[in-house]
């Protein structure tokens, strides 16, 4: 394997259980949503991820439906790094691993579906500057498992597929990645070293 690429959420980040935050001012009650609500609030946190509904939108359309009523976008972003740093955070045996993958002159990348917000709120807590190169789905106007992104990637990357390895925590996105010819592994933080070390053993 020449060349690395990870998730975020789940992989070098831990993913945050609804349970824990669903009271938090920035969390939307879905209990005074319809069904039609619920329908395009399913839609639209997908169009976040690609990018072409923003952060602002998603305010507009649905702060009233806030356990904080009509939050501001200040309050709302605070709330998110908030919850991100209490109930998440980064996993420090990803952060290590990728420490010694690049140590060994590897080539690191990270392929993630997340919005603006997401992505401010991890890079305030992880050395971006580690990555050879960041795949965000919402700049790149694509999200996984959708087949382009990963043609993206590889023609990004410009490299052989098969000397590829992603890792995600999704196994829909493992194998939409293999079917591209791309090695992959389903993987969370905990277990992320030993499959790193099962990538290069290939």
């Amino acid at each position: 394997m020449k060349y690395f690429i990870f998730d975020m959420g789940g992989v070098l980040k831990r993913a945050i259980p609804y349970d824990l935050i669903k009271d938090e001012p920035s969390m939307i009650n879905i209990s005074n949503l319809s069904d039609e609500q619920i329908a395009k609030y399913d839609k639209y946190k997908i169009e976040m991820e690609r990018g072409t509904y923003s952060t602002l939108d998603y305010l507009r359309d649905y702060s009233e439906f806030f356990n904080k009523k009509n939050i501001s976008y200040e309050e709302y972003i605070e709330n998110y790094n908030e919850i991100g740093y209490k109930y998440g955070g980064v996993y420090k045996e990803a952060v290590d691993t990728l420490y010694n993958l690049k140590k060994d002159d590897y080539k690191i990348y990270m392929l993630s579906n997340l919005n603006d917000t997401a992505f401010n709120s991890f890079s305030s807590e992880f050395d971006i500057s580690i990555f050879d190169e960041l795949f965000l789905s919402f700049k790149l106007h694509m999200v996984k498992p959708e087949k382009n992104i990963y043609e993206y990637v590889i023609r990004k990357i410009n490299g052989n597929p098969r000397e590829m390895c992603f890792f995600d925590d999704k196994k829909i996105n493992i194998d939409a990645a293999k079917e591209c010819q791309m090695n992959g592994f389903v993987t969370t933080g905990e277990t992320i070293s030993e499959m790193v070390k099962k990538a290069l053993q290939k």
